[in-house]
This record gives structure tokens, sequence and C-alpha cells, in this order.
């Protein structure tokens, strides 16, 4: 049998659905409730080398372009993975700034793309085969 129409909402009432919440208040909880677009802790981590790595391994191979020197003046700049300066122009890398020699700004820029592409392609690789 169904209480009056005009029966009291009680709390875990069987004749009565809970009240709804105000419509702010169920907005927050919806979005409380989807996950975040914001990186884990762990995402914050870069998942490409670091700019001295790069530099030491390029000066092993490359001993004549002295690129190693460079190391200081990234990590003056708070510069420290090579995603952070893959859009630094030639240009800009030859400038006081940074002290490169055309010939080292633009090598250090193609080894960085490579990397980056290498790196990317491996990533794409490891996703396709987890599905």
């Amino acid at each position: 049998m169904m209480p009056p129409f005009g029966y009291p909402q009680i709390p875990n009432n069987p004749f009565y659905p809970p009240p709804k919440s105000p419509p702010h208040r169920e907005s927050r909880h919806l979005r409380d409730e989807m996950p975040s677009s914001d990186p884990a802790d762990e995402d914050l981590e870069s998942l490409y080398p670091s700019i001295t790595d790069l530099l030491q391994q390029l000066d092993k191979k490359h001993a004549q372009r002295g690129l190693s020197r460079h190391i200081s003046t990234f990590e003056e700049k708070d510069f420290y993975n090579i995603d952070e300066v893959a859009h630094i122009t030639a240009e800009r890398l030859s400038s006081e700034e940074f002290g490169f020699t055309a010939g080292n700004a633009q090598f250090f820029l193609d080894a960085i793309r490579k990397e980056i592409k290498r790196i990317d392609r491996a990533a794409r690789k490891g996703k396709s085969r987890q599905y």
C-alpha cells in the first residue's frame, strides 16, 4: 500500500525515492567521480632522456663537437629533458643565450628529433601490443 501523497520524506523510506540534491552539488559529485585528465605524479616524469645524458652520449660519439660543455647552460635555464628544447630553433641555440655554433646547434636539434621519434615509435609499438 502506498502512503498518502503528502507523506513526509523519511530517510530510507521504501515508498519514496531519496530527495535529489541541488544541481550544483550533484554536478560537483559527478565531477569528483570522473577520472581526472591531470597527469598522475608518476606521469610527471618525462619519458624522454635528459639533455645531460644526450649531450654526454653525443660527446662520446662525436668528441670533436664538444657538446658536453653546454650541459651547465641548460641546467642554469632549467631545461632538463630533451622534449623541453625540441622546438627551440637553431638560431636561438646559436645566440649568446646558449652559445652553440651553427653546425652544433643543427646537429644537436637533429639528434633530439631522432631520439624523440625513436622513443615515440617504441611507445606506440608497446601500446599496440597491449591490446
